[in-house]
């Protein structure tokens, strides 16, 4: 598939050792993710990065549950087409 403009990366990630990531600042967190994206892709991370983001610390949000998902047996195959499916939502 061929692709222009702008695409989103979603990443999750776990700590078991370290230091905790929402104890870092936001700039501080950012530029560990975007150093990560380099080390992974090489410079042209740097030209594809628009400098948009959005973070969200799990552990700061007295609402959540967790972020680990444990499919039952047959699940997997009744979802994993709807994760191939490019979605165009545009917010107004």
């Amino acid at each position: 598939m061929v692709t222009t403009g702008p695409g989103v990366m979603l990443s999750s990630y776990t700590t078991p050792t370290g230091p905790s990531l929402q104890a870092m600042s936001e700039a501080d967190h950012v530029g560990m993710i975007v150093a990560a994206m380099r080390e992974i892709h090489g410079p042209i991370a740097d030209q594809e990065y628009t400098g948009k983001y959005d973070r969200v610390c799990w552990g700061l949000d007295p609402h959540q549950a967790g972020s680990w998902a444990s499919p039952y047996t047959g699940q997997h195959e009744k979802y994993m087409p709807e994760y191939h499916k490019v979605h165009s939502n545009h917010i107004l």
